[in-house]
């Protein structure tokens, strides 16, 4: 037993992580194991005692309400873990607005003579109270603070001033990390008859994403009415013309040394001057991270579930290309996608490939009790490729190798049966049991109850396992006996009902892709049916024959499922009825079918005792 039995966190995300909270549990000298969340970590941990506490990774999670089991293993007799406590870890996780401005540049050109510029608008986000400083003169501030979420503008005053490149820098600041706004204010005289400069564009705009290629160079058409020069305020623009003479000119703008960079974005100034005259060209360049989600080669992944992957690209004319490899049952694939960025971004659900190549399971019908692995892991390997248009060049590109796959989605406590934890059997009958074992070796399935008996079986590592008991191997049961068949601390209720003259199994793959099955004690009826397939010849041009080219023999079978004691029990047929790979057990003959009952009436007033008439068609191979 642990206490507290429940542990609560209330944290904001980025502030100071709440202190740990201390947990006590039976006395035991056996090596521990915490099966925890991986936002949490457990520290200072005795023989009957730990520390529980938030890590950092609890900034990565979306603010919400999170409730998460811990589960405390001891190591026993040197071969096994049983569980000797667990616990609940609640989180209230609340978001912390921090602060962000934007545009973080402000950029300002005048001519002498002119109409002076329009203030610019810089948005602050923020939970807190702001302020806004500046330094130069020339600078206006028509707002100085603000609380919350809001804007303020920066303005400039161009009286007096002569011609030249002016800068300062507005300081935005919450309490927090400040945040500054690089302000430039770029003063000339005018283009005349006489003396003149022209350049086209003003504004450049480049894309990197992290780790890829540098992008290419871009031009800057320029014409002047003397000899012209340029500078740049940024190391990483390279300017391999920087004067030249009177007339029209192109200049390339070319990029270097981008490798330091973080994802955001990025401002330059390219200043042109002849005599008196200066223009400006301002380079914005936007660095992204190439892979912003990825998936990992030490988890086990569920095809149904989301598993996707995002990835982000400051380039414009580029596509993603995603190639899928993996030999799985001796046969190799080989399958490629390609996906568009849309705003820089590109997102992919990996999955769906992987549960069309593991496909539908053969049957698994054991004549003893049996645990093994159902089926094999999917390992897949994906390449993901950055490429450029047309060209198709590779940009960047990454792998991941080794993603491991099964059928499904993520499971509630490890558990992949359909069946109930409780059902009401014969003791006749055959009990399917799966769960996922997140790395623990099995050995042994055990029964306790109206009867004890442990099955013993060479130790198995696998991800996820079946076991298959054969209640009538067990001992003498009878009518309202009651068993508990435990796989690795995964139980399973049994309680023997009444025998009848009839029993047939329903044996069904689930949507993990293990076999579940069903016992039905009702009355069954088989018909047999048969179709034939005609067609007609003509003979002449008076007589025509009529032949038979196909005769099949459909088989309907009508199956009651006897007393239905439990929700849960209803349930697991529902589940059945909508399965795609089914096989029925009846008058010790199997085969496969195909169910033709639509409904299930899983709700009735006053209906005391529950049973369902079901229609089956054989499927003809």
């Amino acid at each position: 037993m642990v206490t507290p039995s429940v542990i609560d966190f209330n944290y904001k995300k980025f502030d100071t992580l709440p202190p740990a909270v201390l947990i006590n549990f039976s006395q035991n000298s056996q090596p521990l194991s915490f099966i925890i969340p991986d936002w949490v970590d457990v520290y200072d941990i005795t023989t009957s005692s730990a520390k529980i506490k938030l890590n950092t990774n609890v900034n990565a999670l979306v603010p919400a309400s999170y409730s998460e089991p811990g589960t405390i293993k001891a190591f026993i007799d040197g071969f096994k873990y049983v569980v000797i406590g667990s616990f609940t870890i609640n989180l209230l996780l609340q978001d912390t607005v921090l602060l962000s401005i934007s545009p973080v540049t402000a950029n300002f050109t005048f001519e002498i003579g002119g109409t002076a510029p329009a203030n610019k608008i810089i948005s602050v986000t923020s939970e807190n109270t702001w302020g806004v400083t500046k330094t130069a003169a020339w600078l206006n501030l028509p707002i100085t603070s603000g609380f919350g979420s809001g804007t303020f503008s920066i303005g400039v005053n161009t009286s007096g001033l002569a011609p030249g490149t002016y800068n300062d820098t507005v300081t935005v600041n919450d309490g927090g990390t400040p945040k500054t706004v690089a302000v430039s204010l770029v003063v000339s005289e005018g283009n005349t008859g006489v003396s003149f400069l022209y350049i086209n564009p003003n504004l450049l705009n480049f894309g990197y994403s992290i780790g890829g290629l540098t992008p290419p160079e871009k031009n800057i058409e320029l014409n002047a009415s003397a000899a012209w020069t340029a500078t740049t305020d940024q190391s990483w623009v390279i300017l391999s013309v920087a004067s030249g003479p009177a007339g029209a000119s192109t200049v390339p703008i070319a990029l270097q040394t981008l490798s330091g960079l973080v994802a955001g974005d990025y401002f330059a100034n390219i200043t042109f001057t002849v005599g008196s005259i200066i223009k400006t060209v301002v380079v914005k360049l936007t660095v992204t991270s190439f892979i912003t989600e990825l998936l990992s080669e030490n988890v086990l992944y569920f095809t149904d579930d989301e598993n996707v992957i995002n990835v982000a690209s400051g380039l414009v004319d580029t596509f993603l290309k995603l190639d899928f490899t993996t030999l799985y049952k001796s046969v190799s694939y080989f399958l490629s996608a390609e996906i568009p960025f849309f705003k820089g971004k590109a997102t992919k659900r990996i999955g769906e490939r992987p549960k069309v190549i593991i496909g539908q399971q053969s049957f698994l019908n054991y004549a003893e009790t049996s645990l093994f692995q159902p089926y094999p892991v999917l390992s897949l390997n994906v390449v993901v490729s950055e490429f450029v248009l047309f060209l198709k060049t590779t940009v960047q590109s990454l792998s991941m190798n080794n993603l491991k796959f099964i059928k499904g989605t993520t499971p509630t406590n490890n558990w992949i049966s359909a069946s109930a934890k409780k059902i009401y059997v014969t003791k006749n009958a055959i009990v399917y049991l799966s769960i996922i074992t997140n790395g623990v070796v099995a050995t042994k399935i055990e029964i306790t109850g109206a009867q004890t008996k442990t099955y013993n079986f060479a130790a198995i590592t696998a991800p996820f396992l079946t076991a298959v008991v054969h209640l009538n191997d067990i001992g003498y049961l009878k009518e309202g006996d009651a068993l508990t068949i435990d796989l690795l601390g995964n139980k399973i209720e049994v309680v023997i009902k009444a025998e009848t003259s009839e029993q047939s199994i329903c044996y069904f793959e689930n949507e993990w892709g293990v076999w579940d099955a069903i016992e039905f004690t009702g009355a069954v009826t088989i018909k047999d049916s048969f179709s034939r397939q005609l067609t007609t010849v003509r003979k002449t041009e008076l007589y025509t024959e009529t032949k038979i080219i196909d005769v099949t023999k459909p088989v309907t079978i009508s199956i009651n499922t006897g007393e239905v004691h439990t929700d849960a029990n209803v349930q697991t047929i529902s589940k059945m009825l909508q399965a795609k790979n089914i096989y029925l057990q009846t008058n010790n003959t199997i085969f496969k079918v195909n169910p033709t009952t639509n409904d299930l009436p899983t709700y009735e007033t006053d209906r005391q005792l529950r049973d369902f008439d079901l229609t089956f068609k054989n499927v003809i191979e």
